[in-house]
């Protein structure tokens, strides 16, 4: 009895090992990131967009979460869409709906909510207001977190950091948390000061960062 007991436990092991062997190679020769997740943020109330998620607008015939979609689903296997309802996604395929454990405290909830929802060790966060991801771009990116071992690996541009297209390991739940636990709304940035992080530097402009804002008018 004993001996078929360690046997089960033996083929069941074997079978989850394998899943997850056959998972990584059906991803690497697809093209995608292995082992990584995506989460797209919807934002809060969208006060200068009439309370009308900016990923719902459309541009060239297409919704902003679908142009974002179309990019995503070539590189990463988990998707999941952060709101604050979590209710708002229907007829979109491919990605799982979650809402924020902490609502009303702005996008560091959000990805706090992506850090424990997501299926992986890490996740690529972008906001669902940037309708031109390039892969080339988020591949980069990616290659770089790799390599840096960092805990948090970012932008940044001629502004600054740009937090909401970045690589985020789930290790730093704690330390968002506590960040959310010391103020309203704190700063994405002030993560930063608890974690490890890198980033690469953006001289000129790059269609990946750029967010509807500037074609709201025209939508």
């Amino acid at each position: 009895m004993i001996i078929t007991a360690k046997l089960r436990i033996y083929y069941l092991l074997v079978l989850f090992v394998d899943f997850f062997v056959i998972s990584f190679w059906i991803d690497y020769l697809y093209g995608m990131i292995a082992g990584i997740s995506a989460a797209i943020l919807s934002g809060g109330n969208n006060l200068r967009n009439g309370g009308r998620p900016k990923c719902f607008e459309t541009i060239d015939g297409m919704r902003v979460i679908d142009h974002q979609l179309a990019v995503l689903q070539l590189l990463f296997s988990d998707i999941v869409f952060v709101s604050r309802e979590g209710n708002l996604l229907e007829h979109t395929e491919g990605v799982r709906e979650v809402s924020d454990v902490f609502p009303g405290q702005g996008p560091l909830a959000g990805i706090h909510a992506a850090l424990i929802h997501v299926e992986n060790h890490a996740v690529f966060v972008v906001a669902a207001d940037m309708p031109f991801l390039e892969k080339v771009v988020i591949e980069d990116l990616y290659a770089e977190f790799k390599r840096s071992g960092a805990k948090i690996f970012l932008p940044y541009l001629r502004s600054g950091f740009e937090p909401l297209h970045a690589f985020y390991s789930t290790d730093i739940v704690g330390q968002v948390e506590e960040c959310i636990a010391g103020g309203r709304s704190p700063r994405i940035i002030s993560v930063l000061k608890k974690v490890s992080y890198s980033v690469k530097y953006f001289d000129a402009p790059v269609p990946s960062f750029r967010n509807i804002n500037a074609f709201l008018g025209n939508v």
